[in-house]
């Protein structure tokens, strides 16, 4: 990818969480485990928090809601420069990371399955900044918005976006810590889930270029 430039644009982050009825049925059917853990190292503000991030970052997320899937790939092609880029300081990630997670879950429900599992292949990467202080913070506090479509992505009917889904699933999520951060995002995932249940091919689709076939 070829290098960001360090222009710096202000956005906000919404969490839209996308799966089908047919990857909600087999996750609702895989889901269980105890509710009583907690995970108080996830505990999140609980709203929008305004951040600055690099200009051509930003740029790439606008690309990533085209409705040409060679857009969506390129657009997801400099977000990984961004993250692989070791010009990139833990401040400079942490900014990007939580408008990542609202670009991820759009992408993550593409009809196009190159653009899903490239979109679950930078979570990959998000996670090789998990040792860095602010990033592994903004991971933390953006479970409740990545981890329902990371799971559903493990549900694809692609085994390549699975296979990737889970590889970066177990990079972000230590195993040890699995079972408190599904007990502390389960309200999420359950809803995540029903309305995936509930939706129309159309409403699956709305915004995402798809067509009723």
């Amino acid at each position: 990818a070829s290098a960001m430039g360090k222009d710096r644009e202000k956005g906000a982050r919404k969490a839209r969480p996308s799966a089908s009825s047919a990857q909600a049925a087999a996750m609702a059917n895989a889901m269980g485990g105890s509710t009583s853990l907690t995970f108080a190292s996830f505990a999140a503000d609980g709203g929008a928090a305004e951040v600055e991030v690099d200009g051509e970052f930003v740029l790439a997320l606008k690309k990533l809601v085209k409705r040409d899937p060679t857009t969506k790939l390129r657009a997801l092609a400099d977000i990984t420069g961004f993250f692989c880029s070791p010009e990139r300081d833990d401040e400079d990630v942490a900014a990007a990371i939580p408008l990542w997670f609202d670009g991820f879950s759009g992408a993550v429900g593409d009809n196009d399955r190159r653009v899903r599992d490239q979109a679950c292949g930078v979570m990959g990467k998000v996670a090789a900044h998990a040792s860095e202080e602010k990033a592994k913070k903004q991971i933390g506090k953006g479970i409740k918005e990545w981890l329902f479509p990371l799971l559903s992505a493990r549900f694809d009917p692609d085994p390549n976006v699975r296979s990737t889904a889970e590889k970066a699933l177990g990079e972000l999520l230590p195993a040890a810590k699995v079972a408190a951060a599904y007990a502390h995002c389960r309200k999420e995932v359950v809803m995540g889930v029903e309305e995936a249940l509930m939706a129309t091919p159309e409403s699956l689709g709305a915004g995402l270029g798809w067509s009723k076939e």
